[in-house]
């Protein structure tokens, strides 16, 4: 992407010199001293006006403050400068920085057309990445996880963010699941790069480890302790370095969002950031697109296992054991106190999150993973006035 850079630029500042450090205290000593540098201008020429560079094109205009309203500042003066793009990137620190040595204490920047157009040239990019690992996750996730896949992946503040955030956007919301574009843009970087390498037993990796006597035993050894996700995931981003990407182009957007002040590099930055990342996801789009990923149950294990440990460690995420317990008792009770069946939603929300204490998302990951393993199977039945049918959990029958 190339900027729009055509037209006049303007540079406006206030400078300060609140203890009278500097012997400059009208709009001719000030002018003057600009004047003096000589990295400002080529050729320029001085009038009571103003100070014009037809070389360059600059017109620059000097005003005294009016120090009689305020005892804050010995003097102060507003400084106006136009001229094209290219100049005006420049020159810009050129005269901050001179009145700063000229013992101008406090330098405001009022307007600053540059760092406008070149914010207006990196956001477009930003979003288009940002929404690129936004349909990356999605569909990732649904196809490994299924639909409830943000249950599964986001942790409680995650949660919680998007509770707060929910009226922000009111017309596609009532239509679709707008979720993971309530997140911040660190946030979705984190689910792709959180991600926990090991979970098997440590007594299979005691008795593996016993048996390796050479280096590339022991480089074959480490490589089998990595669950496939975890190497898919290796390959596709960490070895490419999207972790670090990611981040430097977080930092670049926060300066976006909030207004800040800009020079070219870091819009050659962003582009550079935005290219890669842009390559990177792309990438890993086709292989999603192309079938290329498989998870296992255990691969769910692991992802469920490292995104909440990753997230907040105080999260209690239930076992399997406890899982499947729960469930006995609770059908237990069903058979004899209530309808004969354990509604899915009841069984998640009441039993597992409220009454037992156990964290939602965890619980509701668990649920896709022992229907893969054979341990348990999710059954329709009627509502109660037989208006529309409800999802219902039992332990898989032999």
């Amino acid at each position: 992407m190339k900027l729009e850079t055509s037209g006049t630029y303007k540079f406006e500042i206030i400078c300060i010199d609140p203890n009278g450090s500097t012997n400059i205290t009208t709009e001719r000593s000030i002018k003057y001293n600009l004047l003096s540098n000589e990295k400002i201008w080529k050729r320029a020429e001085y009038s009571e006006k103003h100070i014009e560079d037809k070389d360059l094109n600059i017109k620059l205009h000097a005003h005294i403050l009016d120090d009689k309203k305020t005892l804050d500042f010995k003097a102060g003066f507003k400084i106006s400068v136009a001229t094209g793009f290219d100049i005006m990137e420049r020159i810009r620190i050129d005269i901050v920085e001179h009145l700063r040595n000229a013992k101008f204490e406090t330098v405001y920047v009022l307007t600053d057309d540059v760092s406008e157009t070149i914010s207006k040239g990196i956001y477009p990019q930003i979003n288009t990445i940002e929404n690129l690992l936004r349909k990356y996750l999605i569909q990732f996730f649904i196809t490994q996880l299924g639909t409830n896949w943000w249950n599964h992946t986001s942790d409680d503040k995650m949660k919680q963010k998007t509770r707060e955030r929910k009226d922000n956007e009111r017309v596609f919301s009532k239509h679709i699941d707008n979720q993971a574009y309530l997140i911040d843009f660190g946030d979705l970087g984190k689910l792709i790069y959180s991600q926990s390498s090991g979970y098997n037993e440590k007594k299979d990796i005691v008795e593996q480890l016993e048996m390796v006597s050479t280096i590339e035993q022991l480089k074959e050894f480490r490589e089998k302790l990595k669950p496939n996700y975890s190497k898919y995931f290796l390959k596709a981003f960490k070895e490419k370095d999207f972790q670090s990407k990611w981040q430097q182009l977080e930092k670049i957007r926060h300066k976006v969002a909030h207004n800040n002040l800009f020079v070219m590099q870091d819009f050659d930055e962003a582009k550079s950031l935005t290219t890669d990342l842009k390559s990177i996801i792309d990438s890993a789009i086709k292989d999603v697109d192309q079938n290329k990923v498989d998870l296992t149950a255990s691969d769910k294990i692991a992802i469920r296992e490292s995104f909440f440990s990753s997230f907040d460690s105080s999260i209690y995420i239930i076992t399997e054991e406890e899982f499947l317990k729960a469930l006995d008792e609770t059908q237990i009770w069903a058979e004899t106190n209530a309808s004969g069946f354990v509604g899915l939603k009841h069984f998640i929300q009441n039993v597992l999150t409220e009454r037992k204490g156990f964290s939602f998302g965890p619980s509701s990951a668990l649920v896709n993973i022992l229907v893969d393993k054979g341990e348990i199977e999710l059954f329709e039945v009627p509502s109660l006035d037989k208006s529309h049918t409800l999802k219902a959990i039992r332990r898989k029958l032999s």
